[in-house]
């Protein structure tokens, strides 16, 4: 997916005179437009910024059909923080979830580490690596945490 670089994002703000953090704002897509599907968004993917609540409902928003494809139990969850910006997912971004199936290889999952869902990485034979909002990369075996789906797509903030 085109994830712009910080510098990018510098530049465009120049450009429409604002400052980054109003460029960067979350716009939920319009719940019904035409050919796109609208699913949930069930809260929130803990990145570094925590909430008091995680699983919140947010609404719909719509999707390209591209994203969920045949998922039809896919929803959305907004980041909150920046651990993930190595990945190229920022505060704010909203990631397609898909939660049948298994942890896919390599893939980022979403996991449940006490009452947040997290982002990770899975790997077999290992179990979870997981980026602490420090930066600090920890492995996470299976029995540790719950498996809350795929991640198969990502928004980006506009």
């Amino acid at each position: 997916m085109f994830s712009p670089s910080q510098v990018n994002m510098e530049r465009l703000a120049a450009i429409f005179e604002v400052d980054l953090e109003s460029l960067m704002q979350v716009v939920s897509a319009p719940a019904s437009s035409i050919g796109m599907p609208a699913i949930p968004i069930k809260g929130y993917v803990d990145a570094g910024t925590p909430r008091t609540e995680y699983d919140v409902d947010l609404g719909l928003s719509s999707v390209p059909s591209s994203l969920v494809n045949d998922n039809s139990n896919a929803f959305l969850r907004v980041v909150s923080g920046d651990s993930l910006t190595v990945d190229g997912i920022h505060d704010s971004d909203m990631l397609v979830v898909n939660p049948d199936g298994l942890p896919g290889l390599g893939m980022i999952c979403i996991i449940r580490l006490g009452p947040a869902f997290c982002g990770a990485a899975y790997i077999p034979g290992v179990g979870y690596r997981w980026r602490t909002p420090s930066g600090r990369i920890e492995s996470l075996s299976t029995d540790e945490v719950g498996f809350a789906g795929n991640v198969i797509g990502h928004i980006r903030k506009m």
